[in-house]
C-alpha cells in the first residue's frame, strides 16, 4: 500500500487518493482488532484507543457531575435542573434515538476468547473503575478459543 507521508496540508485530492487506496481493503473483524490491541504497546495506541485515564486529566478537575452517554438524557435533565438551564430548553439532537435494550457489545465479544478479554480488561481496568462500568458479564463469557 503506497500512502504518501502524512502532512498538515491535506487537500481534498490527497484525501481522495488515500481513501481510494483503502476503501476496498477488507475490514478486520472485532476479534482481529482485539488481537491488534493486545500485541501493540499501549503507548503506541492512537488517541481513540488509548485508555481514557492516560489523557483525560479527569482527576485534576473538581467535577460535581460526570455524565455518561448511556444515560445522556437523564444526566442532561439532572444537570439542567441543578444549574437552572432547564429554563433555556437545552436539547441534544444527536442523542441515540434507537433506544435499544440489546447489548451489541456482547455480540462483538462472543467471538473473543476469555483470556484475551481478561488481557483487554487489564489495559482498560482503570477506565472501568473511574466511570463505574462493570466488566463482569464479559469476563464470565464462556467463549471458545479462537
Amino acid at each position: 500500500l503506497d500512502i504518501p507521508e502524512a502532512r498538515a496540508d491535506k487537500t481534498e485530492d490527497y484525501m481522495r487518493n488515500i481513501y481510494g487506496k483503502i476503501v476496498n481493503l477488507p475490514r478486520p473483524s472485532f476479534s482481529q482488532f482485539v488481537d491488534y490491541l493486545l500485541r501493540t504497546k499501549v503507548e503506541n495506541y492512537n488517541f481513540f484507543w488509548l485508555p481514557y485515564w492516560l489523557h483525560c486529566h479527569f482527576c485534576q478537575h473538581g467535577f460535581q457531575v460526570v455524565g455518561r452517554v448511556e444515560n445522556i438524557l437523564e444526566d442532561t435533565d439532572y444537570i439542567q435542573e441543578v444549574t437552572g438551564l432547564a429554563k433555556e430548553n437545552t436539547q441534544f439532537p444527536w442523542t441515540n434515538m434507537k433506544n435499544t435494550v440489546s447489548d451489541v457489545s456482547l455480540q462483538y465479544f462472543k467471538n473473543v476468547d476469555r483470556q484475551k478479554i481478561e488481557q483487554l480488561h487489564q489495559i482498560y481496568r482503570i477506565d472501568f473503575e473511574m466511570f463505574g462500568y462493570d466488566a463482569g458479564q464479559y469476563l464470565i463469557m464462556d467463549n471458545k478459543q479462537n
